[in-house]
């Protein structure tokens, strides 16, 4: 695999194509071939693509175009050949998908703009036969690095933690789609979104009329082949992380939780446009946990139970009857109020043992004395005698 650079303090403008090295292809004995091109911008700029001329072997794939304008790889079957743009908001997540061409193009087919300031174009084919090269499996295109008006803030819209919630709003770019990423806030949690409208079924001929021309576009980051378009007129939805449904199956492919956020529509100056809310919070299989949101059948943070803000769809979280009840003891605490009731009932239980006991030795004194006295009736202790002298059978360090 190889990768080459283009960056706009260089040329603000120039002509990208694939390698013509023919050891690279399968008539100098290479299988397969991948090499990334990644543009790169300053930061108020962006990139603009031109696609000018294209070949893939006649492999059986065609190009479709969606209504965002962004062209789609639609594979009929057979080996690999196509050329994927995408788009690269945050340096450490994998580039956004943008655009795929995998027939061929033999006029200029301009591509929709991007709104981050660094692009990749991945050129791949797989299994070439021994007599096919450059010739046969090519692209070519323009690049240019354009000023932009209007930058996009990236760490505003990228949004991570228990919960939270975020507003959609068409923006004054009109050609840009500025993408929101949802991440967990732990490694093993999923995430839910929550948000109102009608999920656009593949056919469309078989949809109901939306109201509005805006839409919402919701996938995961390492496989928007699974994205799905919502019409955001409607009642509650909810979209899952990628293997939510399969979270107890085993899975070759490693599958990323987060999820990615388009929002779609047309701006007019002037004319007030609508604006949509969505939220989101992160959720666990649904095991043994004492935080539950039954009809999601996914556990939820302790953070957010009882915490004043509904965030299972049923308000289950916020039941009065579980809120408003005294929290149960917990377990260190128990034990520790045992331990102090134990400690104070043998220390009451000693000094009591001490009492009796000092009453006991001081009957014994008297009597003791009251012998001695009655032994000298008649013959009594002169007045320079000593005192009798008793010894203290307690050890020093007696509790008593």
């Amino acid at each position: 695999m190889s990768q080459i650079f283009m960056r706009s303090n260089v040329a603000s403008r120039g002509i990208f194509r694939s390698p013509s090295n023919v050891f690279m292809f399968g008539r100098g004995g290479a299988t397969n071939i991948s090499c990334t091109i990644r543009f790169e911008a300053n930061s108020y700029e962006t990139v603009r693509l031109t696609i000018t001329r294209a070949r893939f072997g006649g492999r059986a794939c065609e190009n479709v175009q969606n209504k965002s304008g962004r062209w789609h790889c639609n594979s009929l079957g057979g080996s690999v050949s196509d050329l994927r743009i995408g788009e690269v908001p945050w340096p450490d997540v994998t580039p956004l998908p943008r655009d795929c061409i995998c027939s061929d193009i033999s006029g200029s087919l301009t591509l929709a703009p991007m709104a981050a300031n660094t692009v990749e174009a991945k050129f791949t084919t797989l299994e070439m036969d021994i007599d096919q090269d450059f010739r046969d499996f090519y692209f070519e295109g323009r690049y240019e690095f354009v000023k932009e008006n209007c930058q996009t803030n990236w760490d505003e819209r990228r949004l991570k933690g228990v919960s939270g919630e975020a507003h959609l709003g068409p923006s004054s770019c009109t050609s840009l789609i500025q993408p929101w990423l949802l991440e967990p806030e732990t490694e093993n949690g999923y995430l839910v979104l929550m948000l109102k409208g009608f999920w656009v079924p593949q056919l469309l001929h078989s949809m109901a009329p939306c109201p509005t021309d805006s839409r919402i576009t919701i996938y995961s980051t390492n496989n928007p082949r699974n994205s799905r378009d919502l019409c955001p007129s409607g009642p509650d939805v909810v979209a899952f992380s990628d293997g939510w449904d399969s979270v107890n199956q085993f899975n070759p492919v490693e599958l990323s939780k987060n999820l990615v956020i388009e929002f779609r529509s047309p701006w007019r100056p002037g004319v007030e446009s609508s604006d949509y809310k969505f939220s989101w919070m992160e959720i666990f299989p649904d095991t043994d946990c004492p935080h539950k949101c039954t009809e999601l059948q996914a556990c939820i943070s302790p953070k957010l139970w009882c915490d004043g803000k509904i965030n299972c769809p049923s308000g289950q979280d916020e039941d009065p009857s579980v809120c408003d009840a005294p929290p149960p003891l917990s377990p260190l605490y128990v034990g520790l109020v045992v331990a102090s009731v134990t400690i104070l009932l043998s220390l009451a239980a000693g000094l009591a043992a001490c009492a009796r006991r000092k009453r006991v030795d001081k009957s014994n004194f008297h009597s003791h004395n009251s012998d001695l006295n009655g032994g000298y009736g008649h013959h009594p202790v002169p007045h320079h005698s000593l005192p009798p002298l008793y010894l203290d059978s307690q050890p020093k360090d007696s509790f008593c």
